[in-house]
């Protein structure tokens, strides 16, 4: 699955903790695919910079 679309997906409606997007991920793909941590926030980092 591509988090990068998800994720700007999310931050489109405006800005979220990752612990959130976290959670709207689990709860629309939950039986599809689940995120590590590691992998969000520097997903998160790198959008920052």
């Amino acid at each position: 699955m591509c988090y990068d679309i998800f994720i700007l997906g999310c931050l489109m409606d405006g800005p979220h903790h990752g612990y959130n997007i976290k959670k709207l991920l689990s709860e629309r793909f939950s039986a599809c695919t689940t995120i590590n941590n590691n992998t969000l926030y520097s997903l998160l980092r790198r959008y920052e910079q």
